[in-house]
């Protein structure tokens, strides 16, 4: 019988992916002009943000508008959560080009990709220009998660332009609470734009500007299409994940290690939009080509090991207990549950995962205890949905199952 010990090792194991990343680009001044129109007067302008842009800043302020956040199904102006302008993306122009910049590769190469695709074709991203964000002194946006704006996205890249101000640090809080912090105070104009990309369900917040004005692009990075299958990656690389070492070390080499065979399961670390929309069903059949950070990384292992990973999406029930979940029947799940006609419980699921008669899996009897190892709760794995999700149809927790078959 596996020991909280076992547990122990494989958590341990599982490391800590990127979750953000940041840098410097220096850009050719010409690359910093901002072509804008008022969108009500429809009047054109243009700002060398290379230089000290003066008073004219103030025509800036005034083509812009207040910037609203999501909360349900609705955009919220409330200045006492967000104080911010805002000008949408067909209302002004820059040559500004994070693929051209690198930028864009870093993000698909340490975001979007494990170290152990390195040698193989990676998953290709691509950033959407969004908005340009204006948060003057007195400025702040409280903590809140992007919007996901489609299935396939990945994250946000935020670009803060050369303006002089000082405060509005970016802080930004992965899923145990740790915080990155984004100083991009500036005493003086430069040609030197510095930015940072996150998964798009990392919480963030802009603390107030003190003085100045921050100006930021804000990028939506996507996917690209395309399924790509983890299965072909060489042996050489993933057996250098210590989950890897030590999951393959406790079944092949441990007899106490579900010596009966059984499955594993991981809550996902990351959250994942549910798309109720027209054709969205075949994104969901791919739902594993956008899985991030350990999540896809766990998936790969299992796949190395022959561990027949699923995802699942399971629905909390009254309680976070083995018998408090209702699991929808295949991955599909991810993309709207009026599609399905039923539910099975988690007993069930594992009953078929595992291919065993050997009875249910109920959580009064000792039989599934000794078979069903848990690496972390739903409400541990950060996948308790919230309002900002669940207005797109991310209400389910999404679970990673590894079965032992013989």
């Amino acid at each position: 019988m596996f020991t909280s010990a076992h547990v122990d090792e494989l958590l341990d194991a599982r490391g800590v992916c990127e979750y953000v990343i940041e840098g410097k680009s220096e850009v050719p001044s010409d690359n910093l002009v901002l072509f804008f129109r008022n969108p009500v007067s429809k009047e054109a302008h243009a700002i060398d943000l290379s230089q000290d842009p003066g008073t004219s800043i103030s025509t800036l302020l005034g083509a812009c508008s207040p910037a609203a956040f999501g909360r349900g199904s609705q955009g919220v102006l409330d200045p006492s959560y967000r104080k911010a302008l805002k000008l949408d993306s067909t209302d002004f122009a820059i040559n500004f080009s994070p693929e051209r910049l690198g930028i864009v590769n870093q993000i698909e190469k340490r975001l979007g990709n494990s170290p152990f695709e390195k040698e193989k074709k990676p998953r290709k991203v691509y950033a959407e220009l969004y908005k340009l964000n204006c948060y003057s002194q007195g400025g702040f946006f409280k903590a809140h998660k992007d919007t996901p704006r489609a299935a396939n996205m990945l994250g946000s890249l935020v670009v803060n332009l050369p303006t002089v101000h000082s405060g509005g640090e970016l802080v930004i809080r992965s899923g145990d609470g740790t915080e990155h912090i984004c100083d991009w105070s500036q005493s003086e104009v430069s040609n030197v734009c510095s930015w940072a990309a996150f998964y798009s369900d990392m919480e963030h917040e802009i603390y107030p500007v003190t003085m100045g004005h921050r100006i930021t692009l804000t990028y939506n990075i996507y996917f690209q299409g395309g399924e790509t299958h983890t299965t072909g990656i060489p042996l050489g690389d993933l057996n250098k994940h210590p989950f890897f070492i030590t999951l393959n070390r406790l079944i092949n080499e441990d007899p106490t290690f579900l010596p009966y065979g059984g499955a594993i399961i991981s809550f996902l670390a990351h959250e994942y939009p549910n798309f109720k929309r027209e054709g969205c069903g075949k994104l969901a059949q791919k739902f594993t080509h956008f899985l991030k950070g350990n999540d896809r990384a766990l998936f790969q292992i299992a796949e190395a090991l022959n561990l027949f990973p699923k995802t699942k999406a399971l629905i909390p029930g009254s309680s976070w207990r083995v018998s408090g979940f209702r699991v929808l029947s295949d991955t599909s799940g991810v993309c709207g549950f009026s599609e399905f006609e039923s539910e099975e419980t988690l007993d069930d699921i594992l009953q078929s995962l595992m291919d065993t008669e050997r009875g249910d899996f109920r959580e009064e009897d000792d039989d599934w205890k000794t078979r069903v190892v848990f690496l972390n709760r739903g409400s541990e794995a950060g996948t308790e949905w919230e309002e900002h999700y669940a207005t797109y149809g991310n209400e389910p927790s999404i679970g990673l199952c590894m079965c032992r078959r013989f």
